[in-house]
């Protein structure tokens, strides 16, 4: 995947809050985090029509690659609204991962998340479970009672699971979206527990260009 930087405003600056340092067995991945703002609606427009998930995701069957797409556009027109907090992921220079959520009440909603492949039926590791460290960050900071989710039943993925693995408890009377929510105990519990996967380090506050880091 290559996008041009001449397809940009100059103006696309996102705010690098984070680099982490991810090991799943002997593979390390190195995950970039930024957060998104007002100013970066272009570059969030064409990076949704730069990603083809047909070509990136081929062994997968059309109907899963439709309802990734269109996780994956929801999360784009997330991050374009004035009051949703958003962060996109880089890994080698290439987005890999998107989240976008906004404030309910006495907690967080998590409005979408979304891995984006950045080669060939390959996505990166840890990517979502990093993005979840930051919004569990944002939620202790702002002490949130919790996190709140619509968990989608019939995506590419299971995951309901994989939210249950980070501490939330579903609604099983809920339908079609499976309705989950993660209180303040088990956000410090999943604070606790990441770092042995996750190494995250907070950034200085610096704006980067992010067209100069696409391959």
């Amino acid at each position: 995947m290559k996008i041009s930087s001449s397809n940009y405003s100059t103006q696309f600056k996102a705010h690098k809050v984070a680099t982490t340092k991810n090991t799943i067995g002997k593979v390390v991945t190195n995950i970039d985090i930024y957060k998104l703002g007002r100013e970066d609606a272009s570059f969030l427009k064409k990076l949704a029509d730069s990603i083809d998930f047909k070509k990136l995701f081929p062994k997968l069957n059309e109907y899963a690659l439709d309802r990734w797409n269109n996780i994956f556009r929801y999360c784009i027109s997330g991050a374009l609204s004035n009051i949703n907090t958003s962060y996109i992921a880089f890994s080698d220079n290439k987005p890999c991962g998107i989240l976008t959520y906004y404030p309910d009440r006495n907690n967080l909603f998590l409005d979408g998340i979304c891995s984006i492949p950045t080669q060939i039926n390959q996505k990166v590791n840890l990517v979502g479970k990093t993005l979840f460290y930051q919004i569990f960050k944002d939620a202790q900071e702002n002490n949130a009672k919790g996190i709140v989710l619509s968990a989608v039943n019939n995506g590419p993925f299971n995951v309901v699971n994989k939210y249950e693995e980070l501490g939330f408890k579903k609604d099983p009377t809920t339908y079609p979206y499976t309705k989950m929510f993660c209180n303040k105990h088990k956000i410090a519990d999943q604070l606790k527990e990441l770092p042995f996967s996750i190494q995250y380090k907070t950034t200085k506050d610096e704006k980067i260009n992010l067209n100069n880091l696409m391959n």
